[in-house]
């Protein structure tokens, strides 16, 4: 009895400690309903899923003026900004779908410039380009990192991204936990030995 009981106890330590090693995000933009929300600067950004999103159109004054926004389908706006991904906790991968002037029918070669950071310090830096539809999958694994910016230049008129998901790295507490456990059962096997 006190061995199916210890093996139930290191099972269940195990499985709380796999759940949340395991657990990728999806952001949901799905809550927002009809609801379309600016988040262009100076606005405070929106945050969804651990994710805050903002919009740096660089303070220009052109017209269209670049802005973005966040809706049900994800985030779209004009061109020539730069669009923050700020994580509320590190990620160690990121991934999402992209295009660029849906209407176009060719491709962007280095239509935007994607950059991974961790407390400001480079972790990853890419061009990347378009398929011919305009479109684009990004993936990132690696380094933990705590933002990720794209910039969309000049050569796409608007942008989408939607798709997104996320990988948060461990949190110490699991650790903690899958580590008292397994200190219990070993001095638990030592009063045991006594």
């Amino acid at each position: 009895m006190k061995r199916i009981f210890l093996v139930l106890v290191v099972l269940s330590q195990v499985a709380l400690a796999g759940v949340a090693l395991a657990n990728t995000v999806t952001v949901d933009f799905s809550v927002l309903g009809s609801d379309v929300v600016d988040i262009t600067t100076p606005n405070p950004g929106y945050t969804l899923n651990g994710i805050t999103f903002l919009y740096d159109n660089f303070g220009t004054t052109d017209l269209p003026l670049p802005s973005a926004q966040v809706s049900h389908n994800g985030i779209s706006g004009a061109y020539n900004g730069l669009l923050e991904f700020n994580f509320n906790n590190l990620a160690q991968s990121l991934n999402f779908h992209f295009s660029i002037d849906p209407a176009a029918s060719y491709s962007v070669d280095n239509g935007l410039l994607i950059s991974i950071t961790n407390d400001s310090n480079d972790v990853y830096i890419s061009g990347m380009s378009t398929q011919s539809d305009g479109t684009g999958v990004f993936s990132f694994t690696g380094d933990a990192f705590d933002q990720a910016a794209i910039y969309f230049p000049f050569n796409g008129e608007i942008f989408s991204v939607n798709n997104i998901t996320y990988d948060p790295v461990p949190l110490p507490p699991t650790m903690l936990l899958l580590g008292s456990g397994l200190l219990g059962m070993a001095g638990w096997r030592r009063f045991r030995k006594s």
